[in-house]
């Protein structure tokens, strides 16, 4: 199984709480400590209702990623997840395809349809079609990618032999991980996706972002068994397709009091069902709190004897 540390920038902290030195810090922390790879967040204009409610900050993903490719050499870098209807396809193809370069190669690219009706609105994009948005503009990222180039037309594109020039390293295309709970999202990784990536969340938390609950490792269980069906429905091996795996010990993963064989008897519970990936969240904050976590996550966990990687 794969580690992935997520970094969520808290919100309300001192100006220079994120600053570049504190990142490529941590960043190159998680690296030498054997994380697989970092992930980060995508909120481009969210409301301040959201903020207020427990929302953080978040600097545009692409240029983050292209700043912890420059100061790391090995680990991964991923987006959890960009909110693929708030961007023009070509331009998320351009992002995309640089980023990939500019990292030798190291880009997994984490995508949803979103759930923040404001933000919507604040980028012009129209929430009620985000599902037709999202795919119309994958079939856009896929073609470029391997084409070179791309015609398409779309609700709000008209794309004539578009160039997309220089490709991503990585061929045909980074890995696409579909983010999401619903039988839509999971279908979709299903068909051509490299992975898929669920929240194990309570009925309140799918209400927040307009999904399906899973709350325990029983009912993700069932959800990779399905996944496994969806799998070989449309025509692929299952084993094509990643389990990128949030849970609650997650969030908990950058606590001190977290409870480590309990955790990894949780990590051995995902390893079994059928993960291939897990995230530890760990929050920037005003403290030097994440990279202590970062430290105590890899010396208690990573470096446990018999844990599956």
């Amino acid at each position: 199984m794969k580690y992935v540390a997520e970094l969520v920038l808290d919100a309300g902290c001192r100006p220079g709480a994120f600053s570049a030195r504190r990142l490529a810090r941590i960043a190159r922390r998680i690296e030498d400590a054997g994380y697989d790879a970092i992930a980060v967040n995508d909120h481009l204009a969210p409301s301040r209702k959201w903020y207020e409610a427990g929302g953080h900050d978040a600097y545009e993903p692409f240029g983050l990623m292209a700043y912890l490719a420059a100061v790391t050499e090995r680990v991964r870098l991923m987006t959890f997840a960009v909110v693929v209807p708030h961007r023009n396809p070509f331009a998320l193809a351009k992002s995309v395809a640089t980023t990939d370069a500019l990292s030798d190669g190291r880009l997994d690219l984490g995508v949803a349809v979103g759930y923040l009706r404001s933000e919507f609105l604040a980028l012009g994009a129209d929430f009620d079609e985000r599902n037709e948005l999202f795919d119309e503009a994958l079939a856009v990222l896929r073609g470029a990618w391997t084409a070179g180039s791309v015609s398409a037309r779309g609700r709000h594109f008209d794309g004539l032999d578009q160039v997309l020039a220089p490709a991503p390293v990585q061929l045909p295309h980074p890995p696409l991980w579909i983010a999401g709970n619903s039988a839509r999202a999971r279908r979709r990784a299903a068909a051509w996706g490299q992975g898929w990536a669920p929240l194990s969340i309570d009925d309140l938390g799918a209400r927040t972002i307009r999904s399906v609950s899973i709350p325990t490792v029983d009912d993700l269980r069932r959800a990779a068994r399905t996944l496994r069906a969806d799998t070989v429905v449309a025509g692929r091996d299952p084993a094509e397709v990643g389990l990128w795996a949030t849970t609650s010990d997650s969030s908990a993963a950058g606590r001190d009091e977290l409870d480590h064989r309990a955790h990894l008897d949780h990590l051995v519970e995902l390893a079994d069902l059928g993960a291939s990936h897990f995230t530890a969240t760990f929050h920037l904050d005003d403290t030097d709190g994440a990279e202590r976590a970062v430290d105590g996550y890899a010396e208690h966990v990573l470096a446990a004897a018999g844990l599956p990687r």
